[in-house]
């Protein structure tokens, strides 16, 4: 699967990660009988209240429409930050943040077309653990990126999954005295996972990156020219590099935490 990476905000001024085939057109709801150079798949996950909760929610997008939503949880948690993936078997990977009280965990599902796994939670030995982005590598392998802290500032941390089961928690930078927030887990042109995030330096929150290497991540860069995921969130309106948009579907009712992925399978 081609895919690409493009950031837009929804009508409520909130970012959504949208990751959308370099082929094909992005699909909108009012316009899905427009033409595609190619077939365009996608998944769209997002957070929204039940009536008593907050849950996690996801639909497909096959043949011109999206499929009636599928409810991943079912508890008393506070569920937000989700974000989705497919890997090249087209078996869906999910991650979220699960606030129950005062934990804070991450939660994980997978799927084989429509049959969603119970979730499961991510081993950590953090105090809390938030916002998480997920992708899957050309090897099939899922990576999770995510804001954790164990006391003191907040670092951004990383798992992947081997030999059917989540590796310990790491860190994907050395110990600094700021804070790491918001990653966004991407692969790159190269196949390798690539993370972004906001780290507080100076006066300002600025963005950096970090690809990993084989064995181990290199050393974070700062994103020439990137403004914060903060200072993009109060700014920006529209998409960053695409010239075509999603429409949301009309059955989200709360545009507030969507990820969706777009691409078009192999």
């Amino acid at each position: 699967m081609n895919k690409k990476i493009v950031q837009f905000l929804t009508g409520v001024g909130v970012l959504a990660n949208v990751v959308l085939g370099s082929v094909g057109t992005a699909i909108s709801e009012e316009s899905s009988s427009q033409s595609t150079t190619s077939p365009q798949q996608m998944e769209i996950i997002w957070s929204e209240s039940d009536g008593e909760n907050h849950a996690i929610y996801t639909s497909s997008y096959r043949a011109g429409s999206w499929a009636e939503p599928t409810k991943l949880t079912n508890d008393t948690s506070t569920n937000l930050h989700p974000s989705i993936d497919v890997d090249q078997k087209q078996q869906k990977w999910a991650a979220w943040t699960a606030i129950d009280g005062k934990n804070f965990t991450i939660k994980v599902s997978s799927a084989v077309g429509d049959q969603w796994q119970e979730p499961k939670e991510l081993p950590s030995s953090l105090q809390t653990n938030i916002k998480p982005s997920i992708a899957v590598d050309p090897s099939n392998t899922p990576w999770i990126v995510w804001t954790g802290n164990n006391g003191g500032n907040d670092d951004i941390y990383f798992a992947r999954y081997l030999d059917n089961g989540w590796t310990e928690a790491k860190r994907l930078h050395e110990p600094n005295a700021v804070p790491d927030i918001l990653p966004f887990l991407t692969i790159n042109r190269s196949g390798n996972p690539e993370v972004t995030w906001d780290s507080f330096q100076g006066q300002q929150y600025v963005r950096l990156k970090s690809t990993w290497k084989g064995t181990s991540w290199g050393d974070p860069v700062q994103v020439a020219g990137a403004e914060s995921t903060q200072q993009t969130e109060q700014t920006s309106t529209q998409a960053t590099s695409a010239e075509q948009q999603v429409t949301i579907p009309k059955f989200i009712k709360d545009t507030r935490q969507i990820y969706l992925r777009a691409y078009t399978p192999t």
